[in-house]
């Protein structure tokens, strides 16, 4: 699905220059989940936002589903995230004066979906949740661990192949959070392919593959036996 060839991103000010981003190589197969992770300031976040096309790498390859859009149009990028892609972020983004169910809906507004099919989509993605008995209620009425379940449901409202989560669970509690890595597990399970930014290890291990990072460069790779994995949830 995904390759990086000498990735890198540089930010640059009158003064000075940054690198946040340094001769990155990465391959993604599709169906993965896949934790990056990495100490504050080492270039997770940077690298979430190259693959979700929110950010220009400076220089290098990037291939996605096939295609080279590292020099891509804005214009171009655009249609190929709204076509693909899911975000996920750790303060949620919920629009406040919206329901959940419009939150949940309002990706599809991009995309021409007659009115009753939005609405059989957003109910079936919210009950897929556990939080379709919501839908009525505004963000500020609901638990910070129901905001992020809303957040998932808009995020995969419009099928996309691949998921973004940036620190999905930074601002919940330990059930909450737990709770999120369940949904994103499923959601693998059912086919997604999803990338995780993520400082807690005990979340990565719901991954099947760690990539760790430092100093914008990957330090190493290990992938989870997930048979393994799976066996010592259930001792």
């Amino acid at each position: 699905m995904i390759e990086l060839h000498d990735i890198s991103k540089a930010y640059r000010t009158a003064d000075i220059e940054t690198t946040a981003l340094n001769d990155i190589n990465l391959e993604i197969m599709s169906g993965e989940f896949i934790a990056i992770m990495g100490p504050s300031g080492c270039g997770k976040s940077t690298m979430l936002n190259v693959l979700g096309m929110l950010d220009t790498p400076s220089s290098g390859s990037y291939r996605f589903l096939g295609e080279d859009i590292s020099k891509s149009s804005e214009r171009h990028l655009a249609n190929v995230r709204k076509h693909n892609i899911g975000f996920i972020f750790q303060s949620f983004n919920l629009i406040d004066e919206l329901s959940v169910a419009e939150n949940v809906a309002l990706p599809l507004l991009y995309h021409k979906i007659p009115l009753a099919d939005r609405d059989k989509r957003v109910q079936e993605v919210m009950e897929s949740v556990n939080i379709a008995h919501r839908a009525t209620h505004r963000p500020q009425q609901l638990s910070g661990g129901q905001q992020q379940r809303v957040a998932v449901a808009r995020a995969v409202v419009t099928g996309p192949k691949l998921i973004l989560a940036d620190e999905p669970t930074g601002n919940l509690d330990t059930r909450n959070g737990e709770e999120v890595l369940d949904l994103l597990g499923k959601l693998n399970a059912d086919g997604t392919t999803i990338v995780m930014v993520t400082h807690d290890p005990s979340h990565a291990e719901h991954a099947s593959r760690v990539v760790h990072m430092l100093d914008g460069r990957i330090l190493s790779e290990n992938v989870v036996d997930l048979k393994q994995k799976s066996e010592a949830r259930h001792v």
